[in-house]
């Protein structure tokens, strides 16, 4: 490992609030990255995101994940901890969210894992996002900046 950290947003512009890691990306890159942090947009297919883990040591994964929750509401999701159960149900794409962090847990097992969900209203083929998701673009851009800079500080506290 040994490549700092990553923001990785998955999902298609082009299938309503599937779209939302992507258009977040797009407004972290307006605001500009954290020093030391690499953010790549891997669209759809969770082949693409996998390959994007390996080079980094602590990783955020932006994207739509029903999570049964009002649309638009951000959550930082630890496949690790408390006992949060990554099933195919919360996944929007083909290979879910689940197996795909299990095939990452493998590869690279001291890898630091978090995934910053929003909850889709729809996932429509050629709409744009929900109101409600659009609303909280910033929000789940601030999960994530916020999860980036506690791992800085922890990095600096101890390095």
């Amino acid at each position: 490992m040994g490549g700092g950290a990553k923001i990785v947003a998955i999902g298609n512009a082009l299938a309503g609030d599937d779209g939302a890691g992507p258009a977040a990306l797009r407004r972290l890159r307006e605001r500009g990255l954290p020093a030391g942090v690499d953010a790549v947009d891997s669209g759809a297919d969770p082949l693409n995101w996998l390959a994007e883990l390996g080079p980094a040591d602590r990783v955020v994964l932006l994207d739509a994940v029903d999570m049964g929750l009002a649309p638009g509401s951000v959550r930082a999701l630890d496949p690790g901890e408390g006992g949060v159960a990554f099933e195919g149900r919360l996944s929007l794409h083909g290979l879910g969210v689940g197996e795909a962090l299990g095939v990452a847990r493998r590869l690279w097992p001291a890898a630091t894992i978090r995934v910053v969900g929003i909850q889709p209203q729809g996932v429509e083929p050629g709409s744009g996002l929900s109101q409600p998701v659009a609303d909280a673009l910033d929000e789940l851009v601030n999960v994530a900046l916020n999860q980036v800079a506690v791992w800085q500080k922890g990095l600096r506290e101890h390095g």
